[in-house]
């Protein structure tokens, strides 16, 4: 009985073999299948979606200008100045705004930070009987463009000024390079009218885009 048994188990011994290896061959299957699933799988990968750059594409691939300093600035007097016996430069006591800090209110210039393309408004009352108003923009001690009231009476061919308010305004469009000055000429025997109320008399000025 025992020959038949140990007969019948040598005859298995092979089959007994080969399932092993089967079995050990689907396992290792498994095993290089999962790892391949776990390295592919869509939860453990993070895509990040880039939303479209909307204004590079507007502008036709070219670069999107941006300003490399926001400069703004705005002044005013709150009473009169002068006259004086020479010209000088505008001083300026009351101040809406100095973005960037360019303009100096001790000295009454303004000191472009960039090199840029920049715009300047300035205004002024006459309100004299004897003097007249005349503010002119200077850039680095060079004369650009002014403003002049005299408001003066011509009857019978004899010229009188007149305490009737006359205003006068100018703006301008101008590129200066870092380092530049700006700043608003009085005239000698000039007299520009102003309160704290009406300000009629102020200086504006801002960067419109550097060069950078």
């Amino acid at each position: 009985m025992k020959d038949v048994i140990s007969e019948a188990r040598g005859h298995n011994k092979p089959l007994f073999l080969m399932s092993v290896l089967f079995l050990g061959a689907c396992f290792c299957a498994v095993v290089v299948l999962g790892k391949d699933w776990l390295e592919f799988s869509p939860m453990e990968a993070v895509h990040v979606v880039v939303p479209p750059n909307i204004e590079h594409e507007q502008n036709y691939g070219n670069p999107v200008p941006t300003p490399s300093a926001n400069v703004a600035f705005s002044v005013a007097r709150t009473d009169p100045l002068g006259p004086f016996p020479n010209d000088t430069t505008m001083q300026w006591n009351f101040m809406y705004a100095n973005a960037g800090g360019a303009f100096d209110m001790d000295t009454g210039v303004f000191t472009a930070p960039v090199g840029g393309t920049y715009y300047f408004s300035w205004n002024g009352q006459k309100r004299s009987n004897t003097n007249d108003m005349a503010l002119y923009l200077e850039i680095n001690g060079a004369g650009q463009a002014g403003i002049y009231e005299d408001n003066w009476n011509g009857g019978g061919g004899i010229f009188t000024p007149t305490l009737n308010p006359g205003n006068a305004q100018s703006d301008m469009v101008v590129h200066l390079y870092p380092g530049d000055r700006v700043h608003l000429r009085l005239n000698d025997e000039a007299y520009p009218y102003s309160t704290s109320f009406g300000k009629y008399t102020g200086f504006t000025g801002f960067l419109l885009f550097s060069d950078a």
